[in-house]
């Protein structure tokens, strides 16, 4: 409620000050009444004059700063959202000017007191303060590098989507390259990975395909090769890891084979199981491997006389 309040005030407002603005060459005492009477609206405090009161309609539009830019899409996007908000309040002339540099910040404001101090900017025409902008942050060779940006731009690592929105802003200072829908779609086009540049050309064949329609296609490319990337990615992994429990099953077996070795190892250098018999008097053993410090010789499988250490 508070909301459609607020709404319905500032609509009343700016029909009264679309009046007094139409009242302008009536004789003063007339304007005077009728600033007063908008006065007691909108409760402004101190002496009432216009320019107060265009100010304060101008604030409420909440217009945004400027600090400098050399990005020639944002000096782009301020001057048009500037001209949009006073178009909306009914501003003319000088006063144009004046609102609009209320908002210059940082940069923007040291250039705006090297202007206002080698002229009279208080009769400035908006034309005039539009060329002294342009001169600034939108200049030949801002334009130049801008065409050249646009030229050689291509998509990269970005998505479609961001391709788009890049290619779109430059386009808008490279009119002279993409004046028809063709000659944009053939700059799009050229311009995105090659995979895709591919799908949309196989699918455009034979046809004038608008700049949404292609851009829909592209972006239907662009799904079906992420998919595809996701497929191999998927493949890759689980190759991978076939791969590392095959390995690690190896890696079990050769311990395993080690253990086995090792033991046979150990058994080897034993004396190993004696096989002891008796021929009438005498004691014998079979070598089952190298005889230790028994003071036996001979080698494996070799019988031998027994002495009294090797038993």
């Amino acid at each position: 409620m508070a909301l459609q309040e607020d709404m319905r005030k500032q609509a009343e407002e700016l029909r009264e000050l679309r009046q007094l603005r139409q009242q302008q060459a009536q004789p003063a005492p007339l304007i005077k009444d009728i600033q007063q009477h908008i006065a007691l609206i909108v409760a402004i405090p101190g002496p009432v004059n216009n320019s107060e009161l265009l100010y304060e309609w101008f604030r409420k539009q909440h217009p945004p700063v400027f600090k400098g830019s050399t990005n020639p899409w944002k000096v782009d996007q301020w001057m048009s959202m500037m001209g949009s908000i006073l178009d909306f309040i009914l501003v003319e002339g000088n006063d144009r000017v004046a609102c609009t540099t209320l908002m210059l910040r940082d940069d923007a404001r040291i250039w705006w007191e090297v202007i206002s101090q080698t002229g009279d900017v208080t009769t400035m025409t908006w034309a005039e303060f539009q060329q002294a902008f342009n001169d600034k942050y939108y200049n030949a060779s801002i334009r130049a590098s801008t065409v050249d940006e646009f030229a050689t731009l291509t998509q990269g690592n970005m998505t479609v989507t961001e391709y788009t929105l890049m290619f779109d802003r430059l386009a808008m200072f490279a009119v002279e390259l993409v004046p028809t829908n063709a000659t944009r779609v053939d700059w799009f086009v050229q311009g995105l990975k090659p995979m895709i540049t591919r799908d949309v050309e196989i699918v455009s064949v034979g046809g004038n395909s608008t700049y949404a329609q292609v851009l829909e296609r592209a972006l239907i490319a662009e799904r079906m090769e992420n998919k595809i990337w996701m497929k191999g990615v998927a493949k890759r992994k689980a190759r991978k890891n076939a791969a590392k429990g095959h390995n690690s099953n190896d890696q079990k077996r050769k311990g395993s084979d080690l253990a086995g070795q090792s033991s046979q190892d150990k058994r080897a250098k034993d004396i190993g199981e004696k096989i002891a018999f008796r021929s009438g008097s005498t004691e014998f053993i079979r070598v089952a491997g190298e005889v230790d410090d028994c003071g036996c010789a001979g080698e494996s499988g070799d019988i031998v006389e027994a002495t009294t250490s090797s038993l």
